[in-house]
């Protein structure tokens, strides 16, 4: 039998990057908000102003927001769906239970518009 979402808590870590004043951010992270709490799990919100937002930002050369981090990789951009987030999460646990720290996580093409940010 798989362990849940929920039984494997403490090794996902889910960061949703956000920007000022961007509408589609704020459904972004009522979406996450919502599937994270019903997982039992920990959803950290970064203002890509912000330190570290600013450096996952770097990393990734993100341009666009928001952008969903899960476990260190840069897994999404954009809005996605109710099915997607949950089917992202459940991607995640089974890349941990292969042992590949949840990198078997494939990205999600945009389902609503995200604004376009220069650094």
């Amino acid at each position: 039998m798989h362990a849940s979402v929920s039984e494997r808590h403490d090794q996902v870590k889910i960061e949703l990057l956000v920007a000022p004043d961007c509408v589609p951010c704020a459904k972004a992270e009522a979406l996450w908000r919502d599937v994270t709490d019903q997982q039992g799990l920990t959803l950290t919100v970064l203002d890509r102003r912000e330190q570290e937002g600013k450096f996952l930002s770097h990393r990734f050369h993100l341009k666009t927001f928001p952008a969903l981090v899960i476990n260190g990789k840069l897994v999404a951009v954009g809005v996605q769906s109710r099915e997607q987030a949950e089917s992202l999460l459940c991607a995640t646990v089974a890349g941990l239970e292969s042992g590949n720290n949840g990198h078997g996580v494939r990205s999600l093409s945009l389902r609503r518009p995200v604004q376009d940010i220069e650094s």
